[in-house]
């Protein structure tokens, strides 16, 4: 949503009051950064006007805010509300962007793309910014600031359309900027230029005059030096003012055809296909029939239209080019007659022709065969999967044995052309990465073609000046989501009227092949035009380049449309019955309506009954013309002798059954002996299309709903990866879904629905679970396994609402409070008609405690069970307090406790126990009382703030007690003390605490869980929303590594990974971080002890994870692997010692860091040959790598020579070729170098900015990069190809697998994992915790990565079964079957994803 400030606030199609107004303007110019809501009212209102409401009403006008603009975008936070949007949806950032990239623009001697940034800047001006808080000193200056942007910008234009060419068109808007504002002296400078530039010298001198004199007369000052300067370069006529930059004249219109077909006229602008335009052309001449064939999207009918017609053209030929319509057997019985001008007739989509219908197939098969039996030539273009139909034509088959082309794949090169000459044609530029980042996209995608051209065009319509940017090509969403993305925005712009016409104008353009594959319909425009809302729709579509209009009929853009935008893929799915249907009504119409409505051409039957039953079940906005053709078909069935229409169809049924079965036969021997293979490669071909495209449909929808529905989007992931295990795709959404989850679980009670009320047992890894809110039984947390039930059935409840169930901090003793519906009850409104049954169990004997549950009188919302197990208490939300003795179930009330004048709607305090089983209640008018739960006695009252304990208390083991409230929460220690305080300004309730970990959990009703410090309250930054609504009551494990919840609105516990781990991935090094990784033998890890700073001794840790045992304990600042099993360290000295891990002897180095040199901390960096016998010492201070034997240290009499020094080291497997990269000290960037390993000779070497980390693959590939990009090099240093770039971050290392599988690239909190054999990232990178510069290291099988996290070194798994194992715990459950019907039913029948125990 677009939020607009530069004039009155904006904001759509929402309306806005003049408060809420103000509120938005504030937030803007606080730019992200919170607002309190004293700023507020202190921005809204002065002092004498504030109302005594004001925090009410700021409040109130935050919520209409939200409700606006979308919940999540204002956030509330302890410091108050900020805006969290992107800043391209405010103008005046986007206003501030763009006049920076155009004086950079500019700068880069970019004039015409400066020129259309200033304009796009300049054109957001609407008025005034910020004038609804006009008196606001924050506000003015803000607005001053961007007015004063604004000034600097429209002079910035005219400077860039000078420096264009442009002076005689600069020189009136110059005039009038110096009218303006006279006493700036660069408008006068600026119009003196232009003037000389257009030849006007006399002129410009006099300006500058009329300046300097302004000037004086003014102001009393003399002309500045840019005034005199440019008056004497004049005077002298400097060459330097007449230093426009060349730019190159480009085209309005745009080179690229979306998803339209290129036509005679666009020959010019096709490119890539030449090869195949040529051997077309000679095929041609062979047996004067063509048949140009592929799948969808493979570019034939511009083959043939922008490139074989042109070339006949060109050699004489007289071509008439034909499409699917209802005059088409016309046109071609007048083409192919006596006496006609054409020699080379084209019908293009033949398919389209072929499913029309009522024998014109046939009929058109019959002219062309004749037409070239007669001596024409002919060409046809069908699409692959009616091939073998076309084949089967008793007129075609014949003459198809060795006419049929096959359209492939364009190569890599030819699509570059297919991107690059038309822009060069047109004199566009295309910015630097561009066009590998669209080949990059385009790789390895059937069907890829009219994607590719629309994602063009749409990044033409986004260029700035004569550029294509690659921001203006992801703005489109790329070549996967450019066509859905257009389609997606049209729709969104239409109100839901149009939005109908919409869905029902665009099915009646497709029909259904035998297959279920879509396939275009042509049809007559004209009654799409008859009426004003569908001809707006009409020509809206049009505009879009969603449809193609070819003379008086019309039909979708692209047949890629059905499959690219997902919604038309759900109408078409959800409607496919009705298509045919409708196809029938539309052409039934169309001839009836052209042969003067006569009655033979009514509907009759059972098709009638199909049309009539459709417009009664579904409304298909038919045309008048449909309409009157269904209402005449029904009106004249009945006055129509029935055994004479029916002896008359099935005569025409005979001989249509007849004809079809001789050209049947001929058709299939055809097939058989000629076209067999190739029809069969053909609908191959394009059911891979179909699947990759659902392929992509999938894991795309699973990636949308990560951020809403997370247990949907691993249902999805898990089903994908079942279907296609060995696509990367699908694989690589695991990762994403399993990164997303930030590490929740989910554990669903099977069998039911309905809430559940839950609570840990402690000291267990078990919870007691109400089932459906009756039945008790006991569930591991972890596993979901059921380990008992109880023969307890509690009293049916009448609410839906979830039971409050509690257990003793022994674990013997649970209690469960549930709903009551008093039997005498009148008013529902009222508190008082309801209150709550309490059981207690006795979880040792499984029994309930009593006969029969207590039947409370007050309505239960909360309560707390003491540690003891002997006491149950709340506070009714009309005050005072209830305590349960369990034992004997004696129900006690004091009413001055927690006393409130005015009832609270539910809370009017909330209680809870210290380990001592003293009663702690807080109250909303701001006391927290210690009370004894045996006499009802206030012991101690502290006073805390308002509403900060009405809601949630929780006491500690230390005495100290954390509260939440309405506005708040606060921590009090044992003495009274208040410890802190965190403002909640939308309330907060559920609190964990986790002593050991100095943290606490507390449920922010604005963001959800947040993980706070236990010392201060101040937030951590990490959050969690559960998505499964109300979270209910969290408990922290005893290791302080995971919190459940115990779910309020579904039949689940939940479970949050603390420790960083993804999935169920095990911590194995606590408090440990990962060093230099894996030795070369691959048996030894190195750790180091976590979060020492650099330079400081710290304990590294040799660790052998097949077992999981600690092999040698080190100390030193620095320590790395010299060799299989050898180690070397450097001690605060800067000594250097190496160590044998088997034998645990250490020696010294021959030579120590501190005799290289005198400069403090550094060390040298050291690498290893594959095999590990062979050190790399790359000395930290020059060019020069020596290489060493790793068991003495001794050199081994090579070195290698370098321009810097180097970082990273690898071999080849056999260890003959070593790469180094590193510093270039020469050139001031980064230096790759290939030398051979037994003499140092450099074999090959390059510079540049992007390869500073580096690794050899076991092929004898080099994978370098640097920052976000990563390139794959041959020993000769030659690039091969590029892997898909890291998001964001800056590359820190390189490790990959010794099957070359698997790659991963580190950032500092970030590793990505790389599918080496396709090329591709899997998913997006995975959190981590850095640790100086190493974040993960890659198990050298490729099996698993150890990784830093918050609690030490965790052990991931790479095998894509695990993931799905992990997936499927983050969904918890199956699809239900309305879900698997919104998702999957396109897939077949319902059946289970994931596996679950089985009760």
């Amino acid at each position: 949503m677009a939020i607009d400030v530069l004039g009155p606030v904006n904001v759509g199609a929402a309306s806005l009051h003049p408060r809420e107004r103000s509120v938005l303007v504030a937030l803007v110019v606080r730019d992200g950064n919170p607002i309190a809501a004293e700023d507020l009212a202190e921005a809204i209102w002065t002092d004498a006007d504030r109302p005594a409401t004001w925090n009410k009403q700021i409040q109130q006008a935050v919520a209409r805010l939200r409700k606006a603009l979308g919940a999540e975008r204002i956030v509330t936070t302890t410091s108050g509300y900020h805006l969290d949007v992107d800043p391209e949806e405010i103008d005046a950032k986007r206003f501030q962007a763009l006049v920076v990239r155009a004086r950079e623009h500019h700068l880069d001697r970019e004039p015409a793309r400066a020129v259309d940034g200033y304009r796009r800047a300049l054109a957001l001006w609407r008025g005034t910014p910020y004038d609804e808080l006009g008196s606001w000193p924050e506000a003015a200056a803000a607005a001053s600031d961007l007015q004063h942007l604004r000034v600097e910008a429209a002079e910035g234009l005219l400077r860039a359309r000078l420096d264009a060419g442009d002076a005689i068109g600069v020189v009136p808007e110059a005039e009038r900027l110096v009218r303006d504002e006279p006493l700036r002296e660069s408008r006068w400078s600026l119009l003196a230029l232009a003037l000389y530039r257009a030849g006007r010298q006399a002129d410009a001198l006099a300006v500058l005059r009329s300046a300097r004199e302004r000037l004086a007369d003014e102001l009393g000052v003399d002309a500045s030096r840019e005034i005199t300067d440019l008056e004497t370069a004049i005077l002298q006529h400097d060459g330097a003012l007449d230093d426009t930059l060349s730019v190159t004249q480009t085209r309005t219109d745009c080179p690229y055809r979306g998803l339209g077909t290129y036509q005679e006229n666009d020959a010019a602008d096709f490119f890539g296909r030449e090869d195949e335009v040529a051997a077309a052309a000679r095929r041609l001449d062979d047996t004067g029939f063509l048949v140009v064939t592929g799948a969808s999207g493979s570019g034939k009918s511009s083959l043939v239209r922008a490139g074989l017609v042109p070339s006949l053209r060109r050699r004489g030929r007289r071509i008439l080019v034909l499409g699917p319509g209802p005059a088409l057997v016309d046109a071609l019985r007048d083409a192919t007659g006596p006496g006609q001008p054409s020699d080379v007739i084209v019908v293009d989509q033949f398919e389209e022709v072929l499913e029309s219908g009522d024998g014109v197939g046939a009929d058109v098969a019959a002219l062309l065969a004749a037409f070239v039996r007669d001596g024409g030539k002919s060409i046809l273009t069908v699409r692959s999967d009616f091939l073998d139909q076309t084949a089967a034509d008793a007129s075609l088959g014949p003459l198809m044995s060795e006419s049929v082309v096959v359209v492939s794949p364009m190569s890599t090169d030819d699509l570059r052309r297919v991107i690059e000459e038309p822009a060069a044609r047109a004199g566009l530029k295309l910015e630097p990465g561009l066009v590998e980042l669209m080949l990059r996209d385009a790789a390895d995608s059937p069907g890829v073609l009219p994607h590719l051209s629309h994602a063009l065009a749409e990044t033409w319509v986004r260029r700035e000046g004569p550029v294509l940017t690659v921001a203006g090509y992801e703005a489109t969403g790329g070549i996967g989501g450019a066509i859905a993305q257009s389609a997606d925005r049209l729709f969104s712009e239409l109100d839901a009227v149009d939005q109908e016409l919409c869905r029902t104008t665009l099915l009646r353009l497709v029909a259904l092949a035998p297959d279920g594959l879509p396939v275009r319909r042509r049809i007559t425009a004209a009654p799409l035009r008859e009426d004003p809302s569908r001809a707006r729709l009409f020509e809206q579509l049009t505009h879009a380049r969603l449809l193609s209009v070819e003379g008086d009929s019309v039909a979708l853009a692209h047949e890629s449309l059905t499959r690219a935008w997902p919604r038309f893929r759900g109408w078409v799915r959800e409607g496919a019955e009705d298509l045919a249907v409708l196809g029938s009504i539309q052409s039934g119409a169309e001839e009836w309506d052209a042969d003067g409505r006569a009655d033979e051409d009514l509907a009759r039957g059972a098709r009638l009954q199909a049309m009539l039953e459709l417009r009664e079940r579904v409304d298909p906005s038919l045309t008048s013309v449909e309409a009157a053709f269904v209402d005449a078909s029904a009106a004249h069935e009945q006055d129509e002798k029935r055994a004479l229409a029916e002896a008359a169809a099935a005569e025409r049924r005979q001989n249509r059954r007849l004809r079809f079965a001789i050209g049947g036969v001929v058709g299939m021997l055809v097939i058989a002996l000629v076209a067999g293979g190739l029809a069969l490669r053909s609908a191959s071909s394009e059911a891979a299309t179909a699947e990759d495209a659902r392929i992509d449909a999938m894991t795309n929808e699973s990636s949308a709903l990560q951020g809403s529905n997370r247990i949907a989007s691993a249902l999805i992931a898990a089903e994908a990866y079942q279907r296609w295990p060995e696509d990367p795709r699908t694989r690589g959404q695991l990762l994403a879904v399993l990164a997303s989850a930030d590490g929740v679980e989910n554990m669903f009670v099977p069998g039911t629905t309905e809430r559940i009320g839950s609570a840990m047992i402690p000291g267990t890894d078990t919870a007691l679970v109400l089932r459906d809110r009756r039945y008790p039984e006991i569930r591991n947390v972890d596993t979901g396994e059921l380990v008992r039930t109880f023969d307890i059935q509690l009293p049916k409840p009448f609410s839906v609402r979830r039971p409050f169930v509690k257990v003793s901090a022994d674990g013997s003793i649970a209690t469960v409070m549930t709903d009551h519906l008093k039997p005498d009850a009148e008013d529902l409104s009222t508190l008082e008609a309801f209150g709550s049954w309490f059981t207690v169990i006795d979880l040792t004997s499984g029994r309930m405690i009593g006969d029969e549950p207590t039947l409370l009188e007050r309505w239960v919302n909360a309560y707390s069970l003491s540690p003891s197990g002997r006491y149950a208490a709340y506070v009714p939300a009309d005050g005072g307090l209830v305590i349960v003795d369990v034992p004997n179930a004696a129900v006690r009330f004091e009413p001055e406790i927690a006393v409130e004048d005015e009832p609270a709607i539910e809370f009017a305090g909330a209680v809870g126990f210290a380990a001592d089983d003293t009663m702690l209640v807080g109250t909303a008018s701001g006391e927290l009382l210690s009370v004894d739960p045996d006499t009802f006695e206030v012991t101690r009252a502290v006073a805390i703030p308002e509403g900060t304990a009405d809601l949630e208390v929780t006491g500690l083991a230390d005495g100290s007690v954390i509260a939440c409230g309405a506005v708040g929460a606060v921590r009090v220690d044992a003495r009274g003390t208040l410890l802190w305080k965190q403002e909640f300004p939308e309330g907060c309730r559920q609190i964990a605490a986790s002593p050991d970990t100095d943290t606490v959990y507390i449920n922010d009703f604005a963001v959800g869980i947040t993980e706070r410090r236990l010392d201060t309250g101040a937030p951590t930054g990490r959050t969690l929303d559960y998505q499964i609504g109300d979270p209910g009551e969290i408990w922290v494990r005893s290791d302080g590594n995971e919190l459940l919840f115990f779910s309020a609105v579904s039949p689940s516990i939940g479970r949050w990974r603390l420790d960083g781990a993804l999935g169920s991935g095990e911590l194995v090094a606590p408090d440990l971080a990962v060093n230099a990784g894996f030795d070369p033998s691959g048996e030894w890890a190195l750790l180091e002890e976590a979060g020492v700073p650099w330079g400081e001794s710290r304990e590294f840790v040799v660790w052998r994870p097949a077992d999981g045992t600690i092999a040698l304990r080190l100390s030193g600042t620095r320590a790395y692997w010299a060799g299989s099993g050898i180690v070397r360290t450097v001690t605060e000295e800067r000594e250097n010692y190496y160590y044998d891990v088997a034998t645990g002897d250490s020696w010294p180095a021959p030579v120590h860091d501190y005799e290289r040199t005198a400069e403090e901390f550094t060390s040298a960096e050291v690498g290893t040959s594959r095999a590990g016998d062979v050190t790399y010492d790359l000395d930290c201070c020059v060019g020069v790598v020596t290489a060493l034997d790793p068991r003495t240290g001794e050199s081994l009499g090579i070195e290698f020579t370098r321009r810097g020094p180097a970082l990273f080291a690898s071999t080849t497997v056999d260890g003959d070729t070593v790469v180094f990269s590193g510093y270039d000290d020469e050139n001031g960037d980064w230096q790759l170098s290939v030398h051979d390993a037994a003499t140092g000779e450099v074999l090959a070497d390059a510079h540049d900015a992007d390869y500073a980390a580096s690794v050899m693959t076991a092929d004898e590939r080099i994978i370098a990069g640097f920052n976000t990009r990563l390139v794959v090099l041959d020993l000769e240093l030659e690039p091969v190809s590029e892997l898909p770039a890291l998001p964001s971050g800056t590359l820190r290392d390189l490790e990959v697998s010794t099957d070359d599988r698997t790659l991963v690239a580190m950032t500092g909190d970030r590793v990505a994992v790389y599918d080496l054999a396709a090329g591709v990232m899997l998913g997006e990178p995975l959190p981590t915790a850095q640790n100086r510069e190493f974040a993960a290291t890659l198990d050298p099988s490729g099996g698993w990565l150890l990784a830093n996290t918050s609690a030490g070194v965790v052990r991931w798994s790479l095998d894509p079964a695990t993931w799905l194992d992990q997936v499927c715990k983050v969904a918890g459950r199956n699809f239900t079957a309305l879900e698997w019907d919104t998702h999957m039913s396109d897939l077949g029948d319902y059946r289970d994803t994931c596996r679950f125990p089985e009760e």
